[in-house]
C-alpha cells in the first residue's frame, strides 16, 4: 500500500453492520486511487482516500498462495 487517509465522522456500536464501497477514482503511473465510504445506513461513518501500487495478477496469486501455505504449515 501507498498511502491512506482516514476521516473518521461518527462511531458505531459493536455488532453494527455497516456497509463500505470504494470506487477507484483513478490510476496514474501504475498507481491506483480509490475513494471509499463507510455508511451506517443513511449515515456517513469514515471517508478515506487509499492509494496502492498496481500488482500483477499472476505475481499477487502466488504469494497469497505461498501465504496461506507457509499460514496453514504453522496452524498444524
Amino acid at each position: 500500500m501507498c498511502d491512506i487517509q482516514l476521516e473518521i465522522h461518527e462511531s458505531v456500536g459493536i455488532g453494527t453492520e455497516i456497509q463500505g464501497v470504494a470506487t477507484c477514482v483513478s490510476i496514474s503511473e501504475n498507481i491506483l486511487t480509490f475513494a471509499c465510504e463507510i455508511h451506517d445506513g443513511p449515515r456517513l461513518v469514515a471517508a478515506s482516500v487509499i492509494r496502492r501500487n498496481l500488482v500483477e495478477r499472476v505475481t499477487f496469486l502466488a504469494r497469497t498462495a505461498a501465504f496461506t501455505l507457509m499460514s496453514q504449515q504453522q496452524s498444524h
